[in-house]
């Protein structure tokens, strides 16, 4: 059984993990286009990646608990609290910072008084949280496969 909650956990993380990782980053080029209609995709879309990323984290509690004993893993190993706190943070920023810049720039393009123009403090802002979000992903990567 842990093998197969092993092999559910890393499948979904590529499947899950990584759009939520990438969507927002295809979001900066469409900011560079002005282009409102797919910023509001992108939104949507990855909203819906970082809400589904719950599931990776229920299927590594899966892993965690039917580990074997000799391993002696808990929520409280380190690394395993680490990527907790750091997967915390990554979605946060995510759905509470990437999301909603992303929307509100799709919302700006589409007001009747907006120019086409992309707006660059926008553009900065879903760079440096998509950017963070990213590192964090990674660094949850690293610490998964080295187990420190």
């Amino acid at each position: 059984m842990s093998t197969l909650l092993l092999v559910a956990h890393v499948v979904a993380a590529m499947f899950v993990i990584g759009p939520m990782a990438i969507l927002p980053m295809m979001g900066l080029r469409e900011v560079r286009a002005a282009n409102a209609g797919r910023l509001d995709s992108i939104s949507r879309a990855t909203r819906l990646f970082s809400l589904l990323s719950l599931v990776v984290v229920v299927l590594g509690f899966g892993v965690l608990a039917t580990a074997r004993s000799k391993e002696q893993l808990t929520v409280l190993t380190p690394w395993v609290a680490a990527s907790v706190i750091i997967y915390l943070v990554a979605t946060s920023l995510s759905l509470f910072v990437t999301v909603p810049l992303l929307r509100n720039e799709a919302d700006r393009l589409t007001s009747p008084q907006s120019t086409p123009h992309r707006s660059m403090r926008a553009y900065r802002a879903v760079a440096a949280a998509s950017g963070a979000t990213t590192l964090g992903l990674v660094a949850i990567t690293v610490l998964m496969v080295w187990q420190p």
